[in-house]
């Protein structure tokens, strides 16, 4: 996981990165199962998802 996180957050200037993360978190922020809810929920998150957004 750490190693797909780098590669995503060096495709990016630190100053892309800041003004970008939140963006990319939602899109690759684990799915919550159907029925549960809050920030405490345990998900799957998805490393090709991490990677494809590093590619572009």
């Amino acid at each position: 996981m750490k190693a797909a996180m780098t590669t995503l957050a060096d495709v990016y200037a630190p100053a892309q990165l800041r003004n970008k993360a939140y963006d990319l978190y939602e899109n690759f922020r684990p799915n919550i199962p159907e029925g549960v809810k809050g920030w405490g929920a345990a998900g799957k998150l998805s490393l090709n998802k991490v990677r494809s957004l590093a590619k572009g």
